[in-house]
């Protein structure tokens, strides 16, 4: 199973997004049901994203409704390809601590490390557009950038 970051969530749903063909191409090669992972950050993260002006204004897109982004990501979970995973793999808190831990502090680092402590405890690939993923040992990444590139992706 592949848990999905929010900047993939994203590429996906918005056609003018930089990297949404990339994102596209590479959905369009997973075939097995309950394969493409939300969980509840994800899920969060996305739907303020995809609300956001300052992240849609750029790309030519007005942000949506917090009612039209619930509606989407319901429509998004109509694909028996994507599930939700709203229970958090035993073991997250200890990878995450391990991921997380700096002597400096770094707030853009808790949910990256959350998210990919999330894989790891729960045996998943990680599918984002962030290199910064890739700082952490044991993580199963897949870089949408790669993937045009032929590599295993589902």
């Amino acid at each position: 199973m592949i848990l999905c970051d929010s900047n993939v969530w994203l590429a996906l749903a918005v056609l003018q997004h930089p990297s949404h063909s990339t994102a596209l191409r590479w959905f369009e090669r997973v075939t097995t049901p309950n394969t493409v992972l939300f969980c509840r950050a994800t899920q969060q993260s996305f739907l303020r994203l995809i609300t956001s002006a300052s992240v849609l204004s750029p790309i030519g897109n007005p942000p949506l409704t917090n009612r039209e982004a619930w509606n989407l990501y319901e429509t998004l979970l109509t694909d028996d390809r994507i599930d939700f995973h709203v229970h958090e793999p035993p073991a997250l808190e200890r990878h995450w601590q391990r991921f997380a831990q700096r002597d400096t502090a770094s707030p853009k680092l808790w949910m990256d490390a959350y998210l990919a402590a999330f894989a790891v405890a729960g045996g998943y690939q990680l599918i984002t557009i962030d290199r910064a993923f890739s700082q952490f040992d044991g993580l199963d990444l897949i870089l949408l950038s790669h993937v045009e590139s032929g590599s295993d992706e589902s």
